[in-house]
């Protein structure tokens, strides 16, 4: 009877909401531990789910987080404790697989067999996975397995016109198996957290903390999060002709919510009017945008006023966030917005549309544009906010009036919420050759 609650959530993934609320409360009450399912003697295992990442590494803001954790975790030691990756598919089960990414065929590794005391950290943002591996969610916790998740943004739910709609139904199905199996969870802002305990309430009326949502820092170095390297041929040349006039930097997927659209019609207007300010775009090709990225492809300023890099290592990352004047970063929504802290890292000023998430840090290096600001408006705050931004002295001046969050600060904030406060953190010495 447990199971067919499961597997009913598992198909009809928008039934009535009160139906809902009610197989949710008795699946969760289902799913309590066994009196027997209590921690033994000698070293537990931290489960961290890289699912996604161990196939393939698509350079999106999540896998940059994923792959930065990850090479922290390599760095560090754990007393009491042993971290091992693990993956799954929709049809194969979790399984212990290698730290290098991508994974080789998850199919030769062993099967996830974890103990009473153990934990599982879903780190990578398996949505279309959780779902299908209910049964084994219900065994390992009924066994003493504790079970959190990473949270980097609920958007597919709030606005659906900005994704496939097979994105949407995986994420209506995942934030159920949240519901059901989740003992926390961990957000990468305060808007995420607020955003996934009203859901939490609103949809399934469990009440405030019934599932502890805690918030950690994203990290802004990007040295540290086994950077990937390569530049394009010519590349050299390109940081010439970039750094000849006022550049503005935009990174990420080109997808609806980014806001590319309205910045690059904003240019579009500048150079019409003659202008030499140039906009250099960092995103893979993304869904949704196919006339945009027309649009960008065949533009008559591409490769002198318009740069577009559909697919740059970091190395060439960090290089153009170094060459550029500033940072644009125009998304009507976001769960964190990562370019904004590489971007200070950096010593970058930044221009953003003003987001609570985007407020995160009190800096003079960040400017603001109004939220619904019209094409015309926006292009008149990007020449104003180029031209002043000139005068860098004043910029690094500010620049060390805040500390910036690092990975290996991120990772510490989550283990130190995730483990008991026994478990005592180390560095790992490197040995050098």
């Amino acid at each position: 009877m447990q199971l067919a609650w499961l597997e009913t959530l598992k198909k009809f993934p928008r039934m009535p909401a009160a139906i809902e609320r009610r197989m949710v409360a008795d699946a969760r009450r289902a799913i309590q531990p066994v009196s027997d399912g209590v921690p033994g003697e000698g070293e537990r295992t931290l489960w961290v789910d890289i699912s996604v990442i161990s196939r393939r590494d698509a350079g999106s803001g999540i896998q940059r987080v994923v792959r930065a954790l990850l090479a922290e975790l390599q760095e560090i030691s754990i007393a009491g404790w042993r971290v091992q990756p693990v993956a799954a598919t929709p049809r194969q089960p979790y399984r212990a697989v290698a730290w290098e990414i991508p994974a080789v065929n998850p199919e030769n590794h062993p099967k996830m067999e974890p103990q009473p005391g153990d934990v599982f950290l879903g780190l990578d943002l398996s949505a279309h996975i959780i779902p299908r591996h209910h049964a084994q969610f219900l065994a390992w916790k009924k066994r003493g397995l504790t079970v959190a998740f990473v949270v980097y943004d609920l958007l597919p739910l709030h606005y659906p016109e900005w994704f496939s709609a097979k994105l949407v139904r995986a994420f209506r199905r995942w934030t159920k198996s949240l519901a059901i199996l989740a003992d926390s969870v961990f957000c990468i802002s305060q808007p995420v957290r607020d955003d996934f305990e009203n859901l939490m309430a609103s949809r399934y009326h469990l009440s405030a903390g019934a599932i502890p949502a805690h918030v950690f820092p994203m990290g802004g170095n990007i040295n540290a999060s086994q950077p990937s390297t390569g530049v394009p041929a010519g590349f050299a040349e390109t940081l010439r002709v970039i750094a000849s006039a006022q550049s503005a930097l935009m990174v990420g997927t080109i997808e609806p919510r980014k806001g590319y659209g309205q910045i690059l019609e904003a240019f579009e207007r500048l150079w019409a009017q003659g202008s030499a300010h140039k906009l250099v775009i960092v995103g893979r090709p993304g869904w949704m945008t196919e006339a945009l990225q027309g649009r960008i492809s065949t533009s008559t300023h591409l490769n002198t006023r318009l740069f577009w890099f559909d697919n740059a290592s970091d190395e060439a990352l960090q290089a153009l966030y170094s060459c550029c004047t500033g940072v644009i970063l125009a998304s009507h929504a976001e769960g964190y917005g990562l370019p904004l802290l590489e971007a200070l890292a950096h010593g970058k000023p930044v221009l953003a549309r003003d987001l609570p998430v985007f407020r995160q840090f009190a800096t003079p290096l960040v400017s603001y544009f109004a939220a619904t600001s019209s094409v015309a408006s926006i292009g008149e705050a990007i020449d104003q906010w180029l031209l002043s931004a000139d005068a860098q002295s004043q910029f690094k001046q500010a620049f060390p009036l805040i500390e910036l969050p690092t990975w290996r600060g991120s990772l510490c904030s989550l283990l130190a919420q995730l483990l008991p406060k026994a478990a005592i953190l180390t560095i790992k010495v490197r040995e050098i050759a």
